[in-house]
């Protein structure tokens, strides 16, 4: 009977380390595609410490971060067979609760943990959700009515088109923080401001691209490869925006 119970709890005590925590507390299944409703969900419950923070070095955490930053998720949005102000409303639950997830894991990182490799993702991957934003508007656009509210909601596509901004800016800054990010992090943030910078630079001023423009040629002397093709990807989109005057500044990719 002795040998029974033990087997028995055993055989508990596996099942249950099976069992998935972020399930249990709440947060959607990550085998398929989420919504605005899900990330809100998650980083309600996320915020609420009903479970531990996903991180990457966790057999159940790496496919959470997975799904959160999984472009994938972005379907219903572009399915223009749906209302665009039904998809747009969707978007904004996915940009405030991946706002929500965000900072949580910046001030987890502000106190200490070791969280630059899933911080670096986060931050890509809300460079994708704001380009979305920008595709979405200008579907929405030409659907409002030059009634007595619009020159309103131009002003908020103002406001809205200067948040994009500071959030690509926020990328740009994070390329210099060799001593928080590795190699691998920077890349994954570089790869993302690539290629989101033809749709986001539709937000951009004509300073802030000049601005930008000699940010990043600053920022090639520090990388190299991959990398610094990257770079120069980016600095010859800018160029070609403002009409490609003066001389390319980008460095030659054979070495």
């Amino acid at each position: 009977m002795k040998a029974i119970l033990t087997v028995g709890l055993l055989l508990a005590t596996t099942l249950l380390g099976a069992e998935n925590a972020f399930l249990n507390a709440g947060i959607p299944a990550t085998d398929r595609e989420w919504n605005g409703r899900d990330y809100a969900t998650t980083s309600r419950i996320l915020g609420e410490g009903k479970v531990l923070r996903p991180v990457l070095t966790d057999e159940q955490g790496k496919p959470l971060i997975a799904r959160i930053t999984d472009t994938s998720n972005f379907t219903f949005n572009r399915n223009k067979t749906l209302p665009i102000g039904t998809r747009l409303e969707d978007f904004l639950q996915i940009q405030q609760g991946l706002n929500g997830i965000l900072k949580q894991y910046a001030f987890a990182a502000n106190r200490g943990e070791a969280l630059n490799s899933e911080i670096a993702r986060l931050l890509a991957f809300s460079l994708h959700v704001s380009a979305l934003g920008i595709d979405l508007v200008n579907e929405f656009l030409p659907t409002i009515p030059k009634d007595e509210s619009y020159q309103t909601r131009m002003d908020g596509l103002k406001q809205m088109y200067s948040g994009l901004t500071t959030s690509f800016g926020g990328a740009e800054v994070s390329l210099a923080e060799t001593k928080f990010y590795s190699q691998s992090d920077l890349r994954v943030i570089l790869a993302a401001m690539e290629a989101t910078l033809p749709t986001m630079q539709q937000a951009f001023s004509a300073d802030y691209r000049t601005e930008l423009e000699k940010k990043l040629e600053k920022h090639l002397d520090h990388f190299d490869g991959n990398d610094e093709k990257l770079l120069n990807s980016m600095l010859k989109t800018l160029k070609t925006e403002q009409g490609g005057g003066g001389q390319s500044a980008t460095r030659s990719e054979s070495k």
